[in-house]
């Protein structure tokens, strides 16, 4: 953002409201992550691997919603009442949406145990993709929107 204005939060969003979804973005980064140390054992079923993913692409829609509802929506709201040009940020959350929108894609394109077992060289390699794109709009949000708080 280029405005020269200081931006005043003026307790629209709390700190506690970050460190939740802060909080968050490691229990999903963990989630993925467990999944991916549960397929490199050397296992023949991986039955309870939709599952997971399953559960885990609620977490993320929860997440997505929670965040969009207590802070994107106050910050936009905010910061144009403060005159803001807020099309950067609109912008952003629809990249961030994006992002979100390729996660969401592996998890439902592997919703049966035998696509895993069958291809987990391509399992492996989407979910170290859909970690890096989870990691991606995590920092993004944490160290750029996230400081206008």
């Amino acid at each position: 953002m280029s405005d020269q204005k200081e931006f005043s939060n003026d307790g629209a969003c709390s700190g506690d409201t970050i460190q939740v979804l802060k909080g968050q973005h490691v229990d999903l980064k963990n989630k993925l992550k467990e999944i991916s140390d549960e397929i490199k054992k050397s296992r023949s079923d991986f039955g309870d691997i939709p599952d997971k993913l399953r559960k885990f692409n609620i977490e993320l829609a929860n997440h997505a919603e929670f965040e969009n509802c207590a802070f994107y929506q106050p910050l936009l709201k905010k910061m144009e009442g403060q005159g803001f040009d807020i099309d950067d940020i609109k912008e952003f959350i629809a990249e961030m949406t994006k992002l979100l929108n390729v996660v969401k894609d592996f998890t439902q394109r592997y919703d049966k145990a035998e696509m895993i077992q069958n291809d987990t060289a391509s399992f492996s390699s989407d979910l170290s993709a859909a970690m890096a794109e989870l990691e991606t709009r995590i920092v993004a949000e944490e160290d750029g929107v996230f400081i206008y708080w």
